[in-house]
Formats: C-alpha cells, structure tokens, sequence
C-alpha cells in the first residue's frame, strides 16, 4: 500500500497478464489481504499499466479506496459511542475535530475549533478549565498523555460531563509536533454517580442525627 494523499488511499496490485482481462478503469472492486484478515477495501479501478513486467509477468493496477464509506462507518460509530476525536498539528497550529466533536461541545460544525484559552474557558466551569490547563502544561512541557473528566457548561452541548484523553506526538529529538485526543461523553455515569452520593449524604445524616440508638448483630446474632 502506498499513502501520497492523506484525503486519498490507493492499492497498488501486481496482476498476471492472464488475470489482465477482469481489470478495466472504473471497474468497483472489493479486496481483502492477509496483512488486515479482518477489513476488506472497496474502490474504484483508476488506472490499468499497459507494460508487463518480464520478471513476473504481471502489470500494475491502481485502485482507489473510497475513503467515503470509511468515514460514513467512522461518523456513526461515534454517534453512537458519543465519542468524538480531534488533532493538533503544532508547526502550523492546524486543528482538526471529528463532528461528534462540535455536537458534544455544543459548537457549530461549521465553525473553526475554539484557538484561544478564553475560547475554551467558556465551554467548561472554571474549576474544570484551571484543572485543565494545568495537567496541559504538563503535557506540553514532556508528559506523554492526560486525562481528565471535565463539566461543560455550553447549553447547546449535547453533553453536560466529558473525559478528555490526548496524547503528545514527538519527533526522534523529542520536539512536540502533534496532540491528539478524544472526547467521550460520561454524563450518564456522572449523574449516577451524584445520584448515589446523595443518597449516601442522607443516609450517614439520618444515622448520626436521629435521636435513638443503634445496634448491629453478625450472622449468628451477636451483638458487634
């Protein structure tokens, strides 16, 4: 496999001059390989070689993935995970972010990811941005990876608790050149986890404050 686009992949076969008559530009093709057993390739036949090679009588064939179905897989995917992905290139200060992304931040798809700190200052409570800032410190200065859960505070956000995962891309001298990430939404498990400390909070309060006694017996009935 050979990548010269990151938008585009193409398959490059060797095909025997006798198999020659099945391949013709335009041509829908599904491939599978011993290399990924557990993913087939679909795309299109773009370009058919008209020289054979004598050493292996075959002839090149381009095949153009459609990177199109991928995404489509890709997008629903995190739909339904509520999982979104992003990057930053950090020699051009590019940034890309996933549209389950935008939906769980409550941010228009349509716009550029927030750039600046006071940007993302406002898509969380101030606890959970001062908490944010520091462990990306941390990061930018040679710590691998952070995680963190953070509360959103954007009302349009589909999401109002979020863990936020990225990692640091280095080049062999060690100089960052990329971050990289996810953002999963774990308000469910959030609120549950509210709900069950209350109920906590009221329990201890009833047993320390109600004016009578207590007692507790093991399993043979003895008082402990």
């Amino acid at each position: 496999f050979v990548i010269s686009d990151p938008t585009r992949l193409w398959l490059y076969l060797d095909v025997t001059d006798m198999d020659m008559t099945s391949f013709r530009p335009g041509l829908k093709m599904k491939l599978v390989t011993k290399a990924y057993p557990d993913r087939s390739f679909e795309g299109t036949i773009d370009f058919v070689g008209s020289s054979l090679d004598p050493a292996t009588r075959t002839r090149l064939v381009e095949v153009e993935e459609d990177l199109r179905r991928s995404r489509e897989v890709l997008r629903e995917a995190q739909r339904i995970s509520r999982i979104g992905n992003w990057r930053t290139d950090m020699t051009n200060w590019s940034k890309s972010w996933s549209e389950e992304m935008y939906l769980l931040l409550g941010l228009d798809p349509a716009s550029p990811p927030p750039a600046t700190d006071e940007q993302r200052r406002e898509l969380c409570t101030p606890e959970s941005f001062e908490r944010l800032v520091r462990v990306r410190d941390r990061l930018l200065a040679g710590a691998p990876s952070f995680e963190i859960d953070l509360e959103l505070t954007a009302p349009t956000a589909s999401a109002r608790f979020v863990t936020l995962r990225a990692e640091a891309e280095r080049d062999p001298a060690g100089n960052l050149i990329a971050l990289h990430g996810t953002v999963q939404d774990i308000t469910e498990r959030k609120l549950a986890e509210q709900t069950l400390r209350m109920y906590a909070e009221e329990l201890d309060d009833i047993y320390n404050h109600t004016p009578c006694g207590y007692h507790s017996l093991d399993r043979n009935g003895i008082f402990i």
